[in-house]
């Protein structure tokens, strides 16, 4: 079987208890050019399709929010989703309300969500999808990550 492309190798990760064992393992995310949720185990490599989004889009980031444990995604379009782990189903949330294109997804320790994008840096409503500009550290830059490691965004 061929192996997908990802538009980016990794775009979440989580840790998930397995159910059989009280060993943790790292699992990570990722969505195919063709609009496919994939889990990437990160001991083995190997890559699981979990399903399709059933929407077409450019999904560009995904993240987890650490409070609720569920996982988000952008698409070019503007707008937010969130994303059934186990059926790889989206559900729409609601316009970001800005240009998102090229950039990265995080969530800090209390759940905010923030996007960073060629156009700012902006934190988001994850009910709404509502984003509110915070600034402008991108000076033209296409970001396609983000992470906060304690209070500081990595982008």
């Amino acid at each position: 079987m061929k192996e997908p492309i990802f538009k980016q190798f990794l775009m979440a990760a989580m840790l998930v208890a397995s159910s059989s064992t009280t060993q943790a393992g790292l699992i990570g995310y990722s969505v195919s050019s063709d609009d496919n949720l994939y889990s990437i185990d990160f001991d083995s490599g190997s890559t699981t399709l979990i399903g399709d989004l059933g929407f077409d889009g450019d999904f560009e980031a995904l993240a987890f929010d650490p409070i609720s444990s569920l996982l988000y995604t952008a698409s070019d379009g503007g707008s937010l989703y969130t994303v059934d782990t186990v059926t790889g189903g989206a559900s729409l949330v609601g316009s970001l309300g800005v240009d998102y294109r090229n950039g990265g997804m995080a969530f800090d320790g209390n759940g905010q969500g923030y996007l960073v994008t060629t156009s700012g840096l902006f934190s988001f409503d994850k009910s709404s999808g509502a984003a509110s500009l915070i600034g402008d550290p991108s000076q033209g830059i296409d970001f396609s990550g983000g992470a906060f490691v304690g209070s500081l965004l990595y982008a």
